[in-house]
């Protein structure tokens, strides 16, 4: 009796790499917004870890000062609402553009009401709105001066309250 002999498959590869380009490239344009909501969330996440672990020494507080926990909240905040996409209402851009440029009015407001000359030393870290309060406090002084300074930052945290309450959805 001759004993049949199974033929033997070979190994065949069932994707080809432009199946798996094709497949990675539709699941990125299907959940784009959720991909970059995540990263924002994880690197929101990450600053906030940064501030509890080396606390004075953060690069978080040399860059945002007081402002580093409103930083932190507004980037987790975003990366939620990004996540979560239409589950959680409709967010207009315009709300979180007024969302960060609120953070960047009192930063700079911090600074201006510190300030009554333009001084162009850098910052000690955590000390007042941190670098970003510095450049844009600094910035307004040194055109405006002092008074219109405030005025224009308070015009500018004005603005930015507006954006952010009337493109918000929960209000």
């Amino acid at each position: 009796m001759a004993a049949k002999r199974r033929k033997r498959r070979k190994y065949q590869n069932t994707w080809s790499r432009a199946a798996i380009k094709a497949n990675a490239q539709n699941l990125l344009s299907s959940h784009s917004s959720v991909l970059m909501g995540f990263a924002v969330l994880l690197f929101g996440a990450y600053l906030g870890f940064t501030l509890i672990v080396s606390q004075q020494d953060s690069w978080t507080l040399w860059l945002a000062g007081r402002m580093a926990w409103p930083l932190v909240f507004s980037l987790l905040i975003t990366g939620v609402v990004m996540m979560l996409g239409d589950r959680a209402g409709y967010w207009h851009p315009e709300a979180l553009v007024g969302g960060e440029l609120l953070l960047l009015s009192l930063a700079s407001l911090e600074h201006i009401s510190g300030n009554q000359v333009a001084d162009w030393s850098l910052p000690a870290p955590g000390h007042g709105a941190g670098l970003i309060g510095w450049v844009s406090g600094n910035v307004l002084v040194s055109l405006l001066g002092q008074l219109p300074a405030v005025f224009a930052a308070d015009l500018r945290a004005l603005l930015s309250f507006f954006l952010l309450f009337r493109h918000t959805p929960m209000i």
